[in-house]
């Protein structure tokens, strides 16, 4: 091998490792350079598009569904963001989220490129209740009693009849009963 067409080689093996993922619109597949990375689809801060790469296949995912049960909780506008090339994360009010990419721990967005919103938080203590005791009164309660009718209240009893109750019993036959199964059929 010559020594220019190594150089060639090694130059283009460094420009393939230095760029993202490519998206074959035909395929709908996204294809890494590098194992394991993790990318925005667009700049960084610029894309709620997250490409994590599993070994050399790129899978986009979503920022703004991705941190939803993260404050303030809900599907809220979330960006990804990446610190350099083959490392990136979702952020989302000014809070990168390390474990939604390939950074580490949780942490905020430099002030200079991000200004967090402030959700509406009120922190009161619930105001105390008081259980008291009715006023005190001389007069005595009193116990309603049931409306008064000229219709006298009945507590009639079933009407009795001499025939018997009976409890039949099945039909008699004289014909055996039999405990042989039947014959086996294939």
């Amino acid at each position: 091998m010559k020594f220019s067409t190594a150089i060639i080689i090694s130059a283009s093996a460094a420009l393939t490792s230095a760029t993202g993922p490519d998206y074959n619109p035909d395929t709908g597949k996204w294809t890494c350079h590098v194992p394991d990375a993790v990318y925005c689809a667009g700049d960084s801060l610029k894309t709620n598009i997250i490409i994590r790469c599993t070994g050399l296949v790129g899978q986009p995912g979503n920022c703004n569904d991705n941190l939803a049960g993260e404050p303030p909780v809900g599907v809220q506008p979330s960006l990804c963001y990446a610190p350099e090339l083959h490392s990136a994360a979702c952020a989302k009010n000014c809070i990168v989220y390390g474990g939604s990419g390939n950074l580490e721990g949780t942490f905020p967005l430099p002030s200079d490129v991000c200004t967090p919103t402030v959700p509406p938080t009120t922190t009161s203590e619930p105001e105390p209740t008081s259980t008291s005791e009715p006023p005190h009164t001389d007069e005595p309660t009193s116990t309603s009693e049931p409306p008064h009718t000229d219709k006298p209240t009945s507590t009639e009893e079933p009407p009795h009849t001499d025939k018997p109750t009976s409890t039949s019993e099945p039909p008699h036959t004289d014909k055996p009963t039999s405990t042989e199964e039947p014959p086996h059929t294939d």
